[in-house]
This record gives structure tokens, sequence and C-alpha cells, in this order.
């Protein structure tokens, strides 16, 4: 399974930001898995065999570089931790983006967008 979520971790990363959440949930249970994760994990191979034609395009002209970011506050069922994430575009196509899972519990929205 660790091999599996591991490239499937690394083709989200260069190629297709769309399942890094899929695959991010995933590898949340690498130590205590079971026929449900090794059912998702086929469903996110199925999704990226349906998908392969899509891809990132870039486009002549547009040279200005868009920003955006959000986050949640305490979403996570397990330990109430938020997720926040940012991404920038340039042509319409991601050029950088990440994701994760916050260190600390924040109690207040205010507090989880400073972090």
């Amino acid at each position: 399974m660790s091999r599996l979520i591991v490239s499937l971790n690394y083709l989200a990363f260069c190629t297709r930001p769309d399942s890094a959440y899929s695959i991010s949930k995933l590898g949340q249970y690498l130590t205590c898995y079971d026929k449900s994760h090794w059912l998702a994990a086929k469903r996110v191979l199925r999704y990226l065999k349906k998908t392969i034609n899509f891809g990132l395009i870039f486009e002549l002209g547009d040279k200005v570089v868009y920003g955006y970011s959000d986050s949640d506050w305490g979403n996570s069922q397990e330990d109430r931790k938020s997720y926040s994430g940012y991404c920038f575009m340039l042509s319409k196509s991601v050029i950088s983006w990440e994701y994760r899972k916050q260190n600390t519990v924040a109690l207040t929205s205010t507090e989880l967008e400073s972090m």
C-alpha cells in the first residue's frame, strides 16, 4: 500500500493536483489500512485512468499570476485540526500549490487564518 500511495503522491505533485486531496487522505492510513482503503485507492486509480487526457495547459499572452488561499476550521474528525491551502496560477494553470493539515488546533477562525 505504501508504494502505491508514494507513487500516487508523486503523480499528484508533478502533474495531477486534482487528485491530491484523495491521495493525502489515503496517506494518513499507511500504518493502519484495511480493505476500505484499498478500495478507495483503486477508485483513485480508476479516476486517473478515466481522466488520462487531463493536464495543465499554458496559454500565451496571459502573464498575470493569481493567488488563492483557503482554510477550514477544525474540520478533521479525528483530531479537530484545520486544513489550509493555497495555489498560484499562471495562464489558467496551477504553477504552485500546497494543502496541509495544521500542526496545532486553532481556537478561532481568526487564529486559523493567521497560521
